[in-house]
C-alpha cells in the first residue's frame, strides 16, 4: 500500500501515464532517424502523484511503502492522537497577533491561521507540552482565494469555518472575530506554533 508522506493517506493518485509514454516511444521509434536509440527516454522520468485528501504533488518514489499491519499501527496512533485533540476540537487560540483555529477536515487535523492580511492553512503532525508541530498546507490546499475587493472561501475554506466566522473572516474584521470569540467562549489558553 501506499501512503502520503505528508498527511499519511491511501488515496494517491498517478497522474503520470505509462500508454502515453509508450505511444512517446513508438513516435521517437518511426518518426526520428535512429530513434531506437532515444525511445527508451520517456521511461527514465519518474511516475507522478496527487494526493486527495492534503493536494500533495510529487514523484511516486517519495510515497511511503506500509503493509496493513504498519497501515494498522498507524490508524491506531491517528485515533490516539485524535482522543488527545478532542477537547480543544474546534476551538481557537491567540498567539503573536493571529488567530488558529484547531479544526479536522479530510481525516487530517488542521491548525488555520488568520490575521487580517492572510488565512493559512497547517496540516498537525503533533502535539507535545502546548507546542504543535505543524506543515504548511499553502500551494496545496487554499482556504481563501483573495479577489480584487474581497475574500472569497474556497470548498475546502467553507468546511473549516462556521458562516459566521466566513463573514468576519471576508470582512478582514480580526478584531470583530476576537470578539465573538470571547463572546461565545471559544478561545482557550495560547499554544506555540512551530513549523516542520
Amino acid at each position: 500500500m501506499q501512503l502520503c508522506p505528508e498527511c499519511k493517506s491511501d488515496t494517491v493518485q498517478r497522474t503520470s501515464s505509462t500508454p502515453l509514454r509508450v505511444i512517446l516511444c513508438l513516435i521517437l521509434i518511426f518518426i526520428i532517424p535512429f530513434g531506437l536509440f532515444f525511445a527508451w527516454i520517456p521511461f527514465v522520468f519518474p511516475h507522478t502523484f496527487e494526493c486527495k485528501n492534503c493536494g500533495k504533488q510529487g514523484n511516486e518514489s517519495e510515497l511511503k511503502q506500509v503493509d496493513w499491519r504498519e497501515r494498522e499501527m498507524l490508524l491506531v496512533n491517528e485515533k490516539a492522537f485524535g482522543n488527545r485533540l478532542q477537547p480543544i476540537m474546534e476551538y481557537w487560540f491567540e498567539q503573536m497577533g493571529y488567530l488558529y483555529k484547531i479544526t479536522m477536515e479530510n481525516h487530517m487535523f488542521v491548525l488555520v491561521k488568520v490575521s487580517e492580511q492572510e488565512v493559512v492553512a497547517y496540516h498537525i503532525h503533533d502535539l507535545k507540552d502546548s507546542n504543535f508541530l505543524v506543515q504548511s498546507l499553502s500551494g496545496k490546499l487554499a482556504v481563501f482565494t483573495d479577489t480584487e475587493f474581497d475574500w472569497e472561501p474556497t470548498s475546502f475554506g467553507e468546511k473549516l469555518f462556521t458562516s459566521d466566522e466566513i463573514q468576519f473572516i471576508q470582512n478582514r474584521d480580526y478584531s470583530g472575530l476576537k470578539d465573538h470569540l470571547h463572546k461565545n467562549t471559544q478561545l482557550v489558553q495560547p499554544f506555540n506554533v512551530y513549523e516542520k
